[in-house]
């Protein structure tokens, strides 16, 4: 015998599934060059938050406040984003972890990529620390973005005298 469900519940859900078709499809219609900055904005920062295999909350609002403030998207087309994002860095492989951080090299000039590299130390200690994989996931990123060891040295000299 199947036990009625709550009326509310099925309309909860009904209105979740709208919001979410609805922010997805906005997306979609954005410009192709915002799209594809998006993607690859998107999931760098993932690997970076989610290189502890945790992406903790305050990570996950960093990176939305990251892609809003970057990219101009909305706060709540942002958090859609960094949800399909966390994700998609957990099932990447080596390869399509690469081909996002080399469309940002060869797509952002030198003081954007200097600015990532601020957003990334950012999501890392969004929750208070950053933990030594992710600093190293950094370290990564940044050598894929086109910096040396010596550039993240002195940019991180740099953030912490400020």
């Amino acid at each position: 015998m199947t036990r009625p469900r709550p009326q509310g519940r099925t309309e909860d859900r009904s209105l979740l599934a709208d919001a979410i078709r609805r922010l997805a499809h906005e997306i979609e219609a954005l410009p192709e060059a915002t799209t594809t900055l998006l993607e690859a904005l998107s999931f760098v920062l993932a690997r970076v938050a989610d290189a502890d295999r945790e992406v903790t909350s305050e990570e996950a609002l960093a990176m939305e406040r990251v892609l809003a403030d970057r990219t101009g998207i909305s706060p709540e087309q942002a958090a859609l984003v960094v949800e399909i994002a966390k994700h998609r860095a957990r099932l990447a492989d080596r390869g399509m972890a690469y081909a996002g951080s080399r469309l940002l090299r060869d797509r952002l000039d030198d003081g954007e990529r200097a600015g990532l590299l601020g957003c990334l130390h950012a999501v890392a200690a969004a929750d208070g620390e950053a933990a030594g994989c992710e600093v190293d996931e950094v370290l990564q990123v940044a050598a894929e973005l086109g910096f040396t060891a010596r550039d993240v040295a002195a940019f991180r000299r740099q953030q912490l005298g400020a």
